[in-house]
């Protein structure tokens, strides 16, 4: 028993004079200081990581597609949504697509892409452009609401349409890993392509629109 006695004793000794000498040992080593700005410094960086983390997150996109003729919402629209930014380059500023979604609109003519995550990289000022695809069909030229997007059938002639299809641009360059979803937009532009090719030069198109399909699921 009193060898216990002994070792409580201790123990409330040590109790009493580990404040003071925890203060001592600080004062001395000044490492309280050091600690308080080590802190200062990790709780700075995880915020950091965490807002960047953020900023490399997107979606949800959501919102519905109209026939800006009759009123009535297109099933089957293909919807591509594109992450833009500015990344920080030596000279100056450049701006670049990031990250690709793409979806299809149902039968009331809704849309929404997944949301997404990618590793943290240089980004400012992101923001989103959405394009919208249906064979037979142009894009409305007036005002759209943010979530809303219009499509007016399509009234020029067969070589009018051909070449609308090959300017129709669907490019997003720094999409690394979700280039691929470019493809589903690029495949069905061919394939209407196809059904509208008739001379040669428009066999030429379609040969061109089918190889930009194909790199989609190449370039990933």
């Amino acid at each position: 028993m009193t060898a216990i006695n002994a070792i409580i004793a201790l123990g409330r000794t040590m109790g009493m004079y580990r404040e003071p000498m925890q203060k001592m040992w600080c004062s001395v080593r000044n490492l309280c200081p050091a600690r308080a700005m080590m802190t200062k410094i990790v709780a700075s960086l995880i915020l950091t990581l965490t807002l960047t983390a953020c900023g490399m997150a997107g979606g949800p996109v959501k919102g519905k597609v109209i026939d800006q003729t009759t009123g009535k919402p297109i099933e089957g629209a293909i919807v591509v949504a594109y992450w833009q930014g500015q990344v920080p380059m030596p000279a100056e500023t450049q701006t670049t697509c990031y990250h690709v979604e793409s979806t299809t609109t149902d039968k009331d003519g809704t849309y929404r892409t997944p949301f997404w995550f990618a590793l943290p990289q240089t980004v400012m000022n992101p923001k989103i452009a959405v394009i919208v695809y249906q064979p037979g069909y142009d894009h409305y030229q007036g005002p759209e609401t943010p979530h809303e997007k219009r499509l007016t059938p399509f009234t020029g002639t067969r070589e009018e349409r051909l070449e609308y299809l090959r300017k129709l641009h669907a490019g997003c360059p720094g999409a690394k890993g979700t280039y691929k979803n470019l493809y589903l937009i690029r495949n069905s532009v061919y394939e209407e392509a196809v059904k509208l090719a008739v001379t040669d030069n428009d066999k030429k198109i379609v040969k061109v629109l089918h190889r930009y399909a194909k790199s989609a699921l190449e370039e990933d």
